[in-house]
């Protein structure tokens, strides 16, 4: 085993295992559920799915916080990627890009995330 792996799998002697969910709030509560059932510590929530607006999630705070409250497990939030160009040359693209993001984070903040995930996208031809 190379040193980087076997520093990396003792860094931390209690790891937390997640599971990702995605889709409305229904689900979403089904999902923290079940994973709380099957003995995970966290849930990384795909908050960037396009088929609901960070409007939608905004009226779903408490129902959500509750329920992560209810079952103790924490939460995680995949910020959304699909369509933010944060690396964009485009200024007004990166600026409202940049904007979204701060509403998701807002927003996992205010559900009580302990992290949120982002994989910023950005293209060599621009």
């Amino acid at each position: 085993m190379n040193d980087y792996r076997h520093r990396a799998m003792n860094s931390n002697p209690d790891p937390k295992l997640g599971v990702a969910i995605d889709g409305d709030v229904q689900t979403v509560i089904d999902d923290v559920r079940l994973a709380a059932r099957l003995g995970f510590d966290y849930v990384e929530w795909n908050a960037g799915n396009p088929r609901f607006s960070q409007e939608y999630w905004t009226t779903q705070v408490s129902t959500l916080r509750n329920t992560l409250s209810e079952h103790d497990i924490e939460l995680c939030v995949h910020l959304p990627q699909i369509d933010i160009l944060i690396g964009s040359p485009r200024e007004p693209l990166k600026e409202a890009s940049v904007d979204v993001l701060k509403q998701y984070i807002s927003l996992s903040a205010e559900l009580g995330a302990f992290r949120v995930s982002l994989h910023p996208l950005f293209s060599d031809n621009d």
